[in-house]
């Protein structure tokens, strides 16, 4: 089964909401915070695969130009370059978990699409 979420970005964290409303309404969202993340694999065109201790998180993208955007603005957190973005499947490793917190949203989507 396939949800739209609402995703926004921070350096240090990924916030999951319902709807772009819900975000906006000031509900609890689910954080997916970059230190427990140990892989992003880029699928293609398609989307992201988080990978966690504890599973994987599937990010579907909803066309080419948005996984284009996601991939530009996650490419950096997980030391991935524009040649790596490029390649296709490519997976890296998630470094620099100490990198200071920010709460100036990255990149605001409602496009991508987790699963469990």
């Amino acid at each position: 089964c396939v949800e739209q979420r609402y995703l926004v970005l921070y350096e240090d964290r990924l916030e999951v909401f319902t709807s772009a409303l819900t975000a906006r309404s000031g509900a609890r969202p689910q954080v997916i915070w970059r230190s427990s993340i140990l892989r992003l694999q880029l699928l293609d065109t398609v989307g992201f695969v988080l990978q966690r201790e504890d599973g994987r998180i599937l990010l579907c993208a909803s066309g080419p130009a948005d996984f284009r955007t996601w991939a530009r603005a996650l490419g950096p957190l997980f030391g991935l370059g524009h040649a790596g973005l490029r390649a296709g499947s490519v997976e890296g490793v998630s470094a620099d978990k100490g990198r200071p917190s920010s709460s100036t949203p990255i990149r605001r989507k409602a496009s991508a699409t987790p699963q469990r």
